[in-house]
């Protein structure tokens, strides 16, 4: 991994950044973009890609179909690259007052992320806020 040292400027337009960290999972990323593609919100992009050279050039096409985003992909990561490191990473990109955190099969509503930096705006002393309720659904297999 590469150090960075950068200064960043806080971008005064957007209130927060969206980090999806991906890898060998282009369908997810598509399904993601599309998701968030269908808001006016506030907000910016950053996609911290890990995958193999064949994937990443599926998701540089994929993301390309999303110009109406603020999309940053960072492709330069290693499919080796542990997890941690490439979050710890990409946080050196964020320009805004807030980040989230949401993996490429995830989608976080965007109604709960406005509310979350309104009760962050309004409760200094807080610097994280969780967003509980999720809903999942299974398959079931009766293969079996």
């Amino acid at each position: 991994m590469r150090k960075i040292k950068t200064v960043i400027k806080r971008n005064s337009t957007k209130i927060y950044t969206i980090i999806i960290p991906t890898y060998n999972r282009p369908k997810y990323l598509e399904r993601i973009l599309s998701y968030y593609n269908g808001f006016e919100e506030n907000y910016n992009i950053i996609i911290a890609d890990s995958s193999s050279d064949k994937n990443k050039k599926i998701n540089k096409k994929i993301i390309s179909l999303f110009s109406n985003l603020k999309i940053l992909c960072l492709n330069n990561y290693s499919y080796k690259i542990n997890l941690y490191y490439k979050i710890a990473d990409t946080l050196n990109y964020v320009n805004t007052k807030y980040s989230v955190l949401c993996a490429d099969d995830d989608f976080i509503i965007t109604n709960g992320l406005s509310q979350s930096v309104a009760f962050l705006e309004k409760n200094s002393d807080f610097s994280v806020v969780e967003q509980g309720r999720f809903i999942s659904f299974y398959i079931k297999n009766n293969d079996k």
